[in-house]
């Protein structure tokens, strides 16, 4: 006869080793949720401090080092809005690769922090890749939240539907070393009193990196 399982005694140590062994997914799962959390709270509050926020939402990553280049190129195309006497420009990712889509915990942070970025009236600049251009741009999220490209556009430029510009042929991304082949950019619509300035920040950014 099979011997009863005997669940140990709370807090000792068969049973912390009872709880590794049975939760440890789902512990690993938790914690990589909260460390994502984190580091978007962080980045959201810094972000409230910058001249312009580029929102970068794909199924790639740009390495960090990449990144910070395209920050450095826009800033000397950027205002100092703030009137800190710097010119702070923030480029936040939120990576949908096919890994972060398998992971359930991964996947639901990503998407809540999607939601929170589309509410923040703050947030102007988005870009998107090709794996992410119609769950971003054709959203029922989205809808009537973007400017119409032809609306901000400053000279020839390629469009992609309405409201995206594709950043094909991009010098300042080429300059940072990224292929924006299959990127596009679009500007959210200004829903705040007194970002007028931090509105035309953005478009003069987005009109630069469409060249």
């Amino acid at each position: 006869m099979a011997e009863q399982f005997v669940k140990p005694k709370t807090f000792t140590k068969e049973w912390f080793g009872y709880v590794w062994d049975y939760y440890k997914w789902y512990m690993i799962s938790g914690v990589f949720f909260i460390v994502l959390l984190v580091m978007f709270v962080v980045t959201f509050f810094t972000n409230d401090r910058s001249d312009a926020n580029i929102n970068f939402i794909a199924t790639t990553i740009i390495p960090q080092e990449k990144a910070q280049k395209i920050e450095e190129i826009c800033q000397k195309n950027s205002n100092d809005i703030n009137e800190n006497k710097n010119v702070d420009i923030s480029f936040t990712q939120l990576n949908f690769t096919e890994a972060n889509k398998e992971d359930i915990e991964a996947h639901r942070a990503l998407m809540e922090k999607r939601m929170i970025l589309y509410a923040d009236e703050d947030e102007l600049i988005f870009i998107v890749d090709s794996g992410m251009f119609s769950e971003v741009v054709e959203s029922k999220y989205t809808e009537g939240m973007f400017v119409k490209s032809s609306e901000w556009v400053k000279g020839d430029y390629t469009k992609a539907g309405e409201y995206a510009v594709s950043l094909k042929g991009s010098t300042a991304f080429k300059e940072a070393g990224i292929d924006s082949s299959e990127m596009y950019i679009l500007v959210a619509k200004n829903r705040k009193d007194g970002l007028q300035e931090k509105e035309r920040n953005a478009i003069n950014i987005a009109n630069f990196l469409i060249k």
